[in-house]
């Protein structure tokens, strides 16, 4: 299991009413948010991310994605 899954796991745990949910994969920790959060959750989501590309002849290429 991917780190970032282990951490989605946990909180959907972690902050549950007591009650674990089974999450045995992927696809079923992302239902039991959707079931736990519809209502609640933020209808759109935006990051900046900042990607270095380092190339074979040792010059860097450094561009922002919004």
């Amino acid at each position: 299991m991917r780190f970032t899954n282990v951490l989605l796991v946990c909180a959907l745990l972690g902050a549950g009413s007591g009650k674990a949910a089974e999450v045995k994969d992927g696809e079923a920790l992302v239902k039991a948010m959707n079931e736990r959060y519809a209502k609640s959750w933020f209808s759109t989501v935006t990051f900046v991310q900042k990607s270095t590309t380092y190339n074979p002849d040792g010059t860097t290429k450094v561009e922002t994605w919004y």
